[in-house]
């Protein structure tokens, strides 16, 4: 390997040190108010959503005109990669601009400590009205996620996206009139799949309800009588299983866009739309037994997990397709560069402004850092792939435009898995062995990534907790054993 790729190595290590250790401020000055006429800010998250499911991102069987038409007239950045691949720690990223390892967030019981600096927060001294609603217990008003928003309500029952949109439209209704800042997180598509019967008449493979996987999720769990291990993280499906899951899954993504769509017509009609910053993303994707790992997701690192939608649409925005690597830690310092609002670049995240302006088209190339989730008491112990008996820790990744290298724990040594993300998007070649060269340089990255993280988080996140409702919610979705 020449010494200018090492060159580059060591560059790419700076600027993670310059990018990782600049201190954190207060937040805004209160009495430095926002002015009236400053564009709202519309955050639509849609819990478990792959990017390769979308037509935008190239899907071809997918049903979603609405999300395609906010892409064809915003930025879609095509590879926007989340810093972990599971809820209770990628959501605290979008919020703080920040690493997990900085935010303090890991289990899905933690809460989020007030010595994050949360987006609605720095909006909130502003001035913006601010509006939160979750449909995933997870994101609780009660886990500090309420910080900085006047209104924020979690809907445990009776929480698809028709009704979260109805809530938002309802908020809408009163609010704005005023500078506001509005943040959905839809549980659309997430497990079981249970769209409309309108949308599964989209997809002959979709058969009937009754035969399907997520049937049995929910027939079983309900009876008590239903093994985890054979029905999910071991489960070997076969071709008509993978088919008719798969066609549910494109089911719930069919309906989520009809909503989204539904959303995005109440601003128009509303006189909203032209001066309304719109970000569409999602919080993880789904393993949909790509990888041996079925309807699942947070037990691994892999495209279907980690590349995640991202689209941003603004009054002003140009129209086109970034292919450079973002991260979901961007998405905060972008949106307040795009308000014009200074935040000393003190997060972990970078601000992509440059793109969606269309001033740059493309920025200095830094790479993504992903983890998967630890395993704790309450998750699944029988999957191999998430729990690794007497090793902890996660799998730590870094991806860049063409390769991705992935650590396993393992009780004698660490594994090793290096892919060529162009050549092989699917990742079913692993070139550890015969890339050392490549391998060690993406190493020498991730160890200069998580070295000057802090050593553990921000503060020891607070155990909440659960209420029996938000318990069986939690259940239902495939978060808790019993």
């Amino acid at each position: 390997m020449n010494k200018h790729f090492w060159i580059i190595v060591i560059a790419v290590g700076v600027s993670l040190v310059l990018i990782l250790i600049t201190p954190r401020p207060d937040a805004p000055d209160p009495s430095k108010q926002i002015d009236p006429h400053a564009w709202n800010v519309l955050i639509i998250q849609a819990d478990t959503l792959r990017a390769d499911r979308l037509g935008a991102y190239g899907h071809t069987r997918a049903k979603t005109p609405n999300l395609d038409a906010l892409a064809a007239e915003g930025v879609l950045f095509e590879q926007h990669i989340v810093n972990a691949t599971y809820t209770a720690c990628s959501i605290p990223s979008l919020l703080t601009g920040n690493y997990q390892d900085r935010h303090g967030l890991w289990f899905h019981g933690d809460t989020l400590s007030e010595k994050n600096l949360t987006l609605p927060e720095r909006l909130s001294a502003l001035g913006y009205k601010t509006a939160g609603f979750s449909a995933n217990p997870i994101v609780h008003e009660d886990r500090g996620y309420a910080q900085g928003i006047d209104s924020m309500r979690t809907l445990k029952q009776n929480n698809n996206a028709e009704q979260m949109v109805d809530h938002a439209t309802n908020w809408l209704d009163k609010n704005g009139d005023d500078p506001f800042f509005l943040w959905l997180l839809l549980i659309d598509p997430h497990f079981p799949y249970t769209p409309p019967d309108r949308f599964t008449s989209l997809y002959p493979e979709s058969g009937t309800y009754e035969e399907s996987l997520s049937w049995q999720w929910e027939f079983n769990q309900s009876e008590a009588e239903w093994d985890k291990e054979s029905l999910m993280w071991g489960y070997v499906a076969n071709e008509q299983q993978i088919a008719q899951e798969s066609a549910l899954y494109d089911g719930e993504i069919a309906y989520l866009d009809e909503q989204v769509g539904r959303l995005l017509d109440y601003l128009d009609e509303n006189g909203l739309r032209d001066n309304t910053l719109i970000v569409f993303t999602s919080d993880h994707g789904e393993e949909l037994a790509e990888h041996t790992l079925f309807c699942t997701h947070g037990n691994s690192t892999y495209e279907t997990l980690a590349r995640v939608p991202l689209i941003i649409q603004t009054p002003d925005s140009t129209t086109s397709r970034v292919p450079q690597v973002v991260r979901t830690i961007d998405i905060a310092p972008t949106i307040l560069s795009l308000l014009d609002i200074p935040y000393e670049d003190e997060m972990d995240g970078r601000s992509l402004a440059p793109l969606v302006r269309g001033t740059e088209t493309a920025l200095p190339k830094l790479p993504a850092y992903i983890a998967n989730g630890p395993i704790h008491e309450g998750f699944w112990k029988e999957n191999p792939r998430m729990y690794v008996k007497g090793v902890q820790g996660t799998w730590a990744t870094v991806r860049t435009e063409e390769w991705k290298l992935i650590r396993i724990p393992h009780p004698e040594k660490y594994i090793f898995e290096l892919y060529n993300i162009k050549t092989d998007p699917e990742e079913k070649h692993n070139l550890y062995n015969s890339n050392p060269d490549q391998a060690a340089a993406l190493i020498t990255i991730l160890d200069s990534i998580k070295t000057r993280l802090p050593d553990g988080s921000l503060v020891t996140p607070q155990q909440q907790e659960l209420d029996e409702e938000t318990r069986q919610t939690l259940e239902s979705l495939g978060y808790l054993s019993e």
